[in-house]
């Protein structure tokens, strides 16, 4: 069974563009790039941001957009002429802690998952059932706190 894929169509060199320019503007070569977690292979990176090839796995895109601190689906959303959806903070000195904001997280569903993957009692349906509850779980709570501190503030003024 083939994997699922996106297809950039005619924008692939759009948003191969899009892809360089933002990894540039975080300061990262295109080789640390790729190494970096969720590492990504250097070559597939390369065809993303030159436009070489239209199609890539929805895995390796969602990878991709991690490590840009891109929303899920902005790639797709370049795609369709749409800007990506931006995780990073606007303002001086929070492009700093956008991303070690979004490290964190990606290091806290590797942890969950793995720790999860290591019950040998579930299977893997029943694996991936239990981390989607979890970081839905998760996502409540995340938004609780960000909405109970922006009513602090806006009482506090």
């Amino acid at each position: 069974m083939a994997r699922p894929s996106i297809d950039l169509g005619d924008r692939a060199a759009e948003v191969g563009a899009a892809v360089r320019a933002r990894r540039e503007m975080l300061g990262v070569d295109r080789m640390e790039f790729a190494r970096r977690d969720p590492s990504v292979s250097y070559r597939m990176l390369q065809d993303l941001e030159r436009g070489k090839r239209s199609r890539f796995s929805e895995d390796v895109i969602a990878k991709v957009e991690a490590k840009l601190a891109w929303a899920r689906g902005s790639i797709e959303r370049l795609a369709s002429g749409v800007a990506p959806v931006d995780l990073i903070p606007t303002g001086e000195g929070k492009v700093e802690a956008g991303l070690k904001a979004a490290s964190l997280a990606q290091h806290i569903v590797r942890d969950l998952a793995d720790d999860i993957a290591a019950d040998e009692d579930l299977s893997p349906d029943e694996a991936n059932e239990l981390l989607k509850r979890a970081l839905e779980q998760a996502r409540t709570q995340a938004l609780m706190i960000v909405h109970m501190e922006r009513e602090r503030r806006r009482r506090d003024r």
